[in-house]
């Protein structure tokens, strides 16, 4: 089972390379976050901290992947963010495997009302499977159509979900991180704040999805989770330059 899930996960690698993306207009945002699996936990430790000490209302946010859904984390009023996490965290076990974590966010961000979030500068971005092309949804009619998209964005065939097919207003798409990679190529990314699992590297790394993102950790995801808050609060003046301190 292992082996198959590796070849689906390398036949698609191969074919967002091989296959040329269709990357249009873009928005030019004022927070990204990439594509990351598993290590999508350390981006929401960071995406947490981010939201207990800075103000970003005014903030664009895109959301690639399992980025999309830190992005709509980012996006919950702030009072509600602790039990947004410890519905998630009591929802699964370090052995949780991958396509049962989107079910288990969206059951926690279901709890909440349409007003507890700030949906304006939130857009969440998907490859239309047809032709490669980038879609970028910003408007949405309530929090279920959201967090539709958000499984449009990071959905891989038969690894992240157990599925083949997903449709997100009657197109098929797959997981936006296949366009990611172009997308960051138009955007004038030293000005913006990009939230990856080396954001706080020196040595920055491609940005591109990896096979690294789908293998499971050997840490727990909520370990993952606290590391990326701790790195975070570490290197908090990095982060002030791209917000106005709210400590």
């Amino acid at each position: 089972m292992k082996l198959k899930l590796i070849c689906i996960i390398i036949i698609l690698c191969s074919f967002a390379y091989l296959y040329k993306n269709k990357v249009g207009d873009v928005v030019e945002p004022d927070i990204l976050i990439g594509p990351a699996g598993f290590k999508g936990f350390y981006q929401l430790g960071i995406c947490h901290y981010i939201k207990n000490n800075f103000n970003y209302s005014n903030k664009k946010i895109v959301g690639f992947s399992s980025g999309s859904w830190a992005s709509l984390f980012l996006c919950l009023d702030n009072k509600f963010s602790n039990e947004c996490l410890q519905n998630v965290f009591k929802q699964f076990k370090h052995s949780c495997s991958l396509p049962k974590l989107p079910a288990i966010f969206r059951n926690s961000i279901s709890k909440y009302k349409d007003t507890d979030f700030n949906l304006s500068n939130l857009y969440v971005c998907m490859t239309n499977s047809t032709n490669n092309s980038l879609i970028i949804k910003n408007e949405f009619l309530n929090i279920n159509d959201c967090t539709n998209s958000c499984i449009g964005s990071s959905f891989v065939p038969l690894v992240t979900y157990n599925d083949i097919f997903y449709f997100y207003n009657h197109k098929p798409v797959v997981d936006g991180g296949m366009c990611f990679k172009n997308y960051v190529k138009k955007i004038n990314s030293e000005k913006v704040l990009i939230i990856s699992p080396n954001t706080f590297k020196v040595k920055k790394t491609k940005y591109f999805i990896t096979l690294k993102g789908f293998i499971k950790p050997k840490r727990s995801l909520y370990d993952l989770y606290m590391l990326g808050y701790h790195n975070a609060r570490k290197n908090h003046d990095y982060l002030k330059k791209y917000f106005h301190s709210d400590s």
